[in-house]
C-alpha cells in the first residue's frame, strides 16, 4: 500500500512537471515530494493552509510594497506571529525539509 501511495505522488509530480513552467505550482510540487515520504499527507488541506497564509500576508502588505517590505511581512507572520522555527534538536531529520 505504501508503495502505491508513493507511486501516486511520484506520478502527480511527474505530470505536474510536464506542464509549462508558468502553469506549475511550486506549492503543489513541494507537497507531492513530501507525499512520497508522508503517506498521511492531505494535499488539499495543506493547499488550503498555504492559501490562508498567503491571504494573511496580502492583508499585511500593500500593492505598493517593495520586495523588502513583502519579505518582512512574510517573515513577521511566519516567525514572529506564528512561531515557526528550525528544529534545533534534530537538525538533520529529513522531515525538516518537507512542506507539510
Amino acid at each position: 500500500m505504501e508503495e502505491n501511495i508513493s507511486n501516486e505522488y511520484r506520478d502527480l509530480l511527474y505530470n505536474h512537471l510536464m506542464l509549462a513552467e508558468h502553469e506549475q505550482d511550486i506549492g503543489l510540487l513541494a507537497l507531492y515530494i513530501a507525499g512520497e515520504h508522508d503517506e498521511s499527507l492531505d494535499v488539499k488541506q495543506q493547499i488550503a493552509y498555504l492559501n490562508a497564509l498567503s491571504e494573511q500576508v496580502q492583508k499585511k502588505s500593500t500593492s505598493e510594497s517593495d520586495q523588502y517590505h513583502l519579505f518582512r511581512s512574510i517573515s513577521s507572520l511566519l516567525f514572529e506571529e506564528m512561531g515557526f522555527s528550525g528544529n534545533t534538536d534534530d537538525y538533520y531529520n529529513p522531515n525538516n525539509s518537507f512542506l507539510h
